[in-house]
């Protein structure tokens, strides 16, 4: 026997690889998608996919809307402590910069 058969498996199935592999892939993609869309649009999405990701399955199918607010919440309060009480503007990407 390999080394590699006899150590115990890292993955208890194949749905904790997946949301390992989502969760390394946004975080990848984050910086990138940032610098073109700004901020406020990537950490929106960002958040929403990770909140979907680590939902339950039997709640993904109603609990769409909910994750929508939260996600929405949590931006804007985000946006306004940033911008308002902190006076830090949030980077606007490529697409956006005037």
């Amino acid at each position: 026997r390999g080394v590699l058969q006899t150590l115990p498996p890292i993955w208890k199935d194949r749905a904790s690889l997946r949301l390992f592999l989502v969760a390394v892939a946004a975080l990848i993609a984050y910086p990138f998608v940032m610098r073109l869309v700004g901020f406020s649009i990537t950490g929106l999405a960002f958040l929403g996919t990770l909140i979907y990701a680590l939902s339950p399955e039997q709640r993904k199918g109603r609990g769409l809307w909910f994750i929508l607010a939260i996600t929405l919440a949590i931006g804007l309060v985000t946006f306004v402590v940033f911008r308002y009480f902190l006076n830090i503007p949030f980077p606007p990407g490529i697409l956006f910069d005037r």
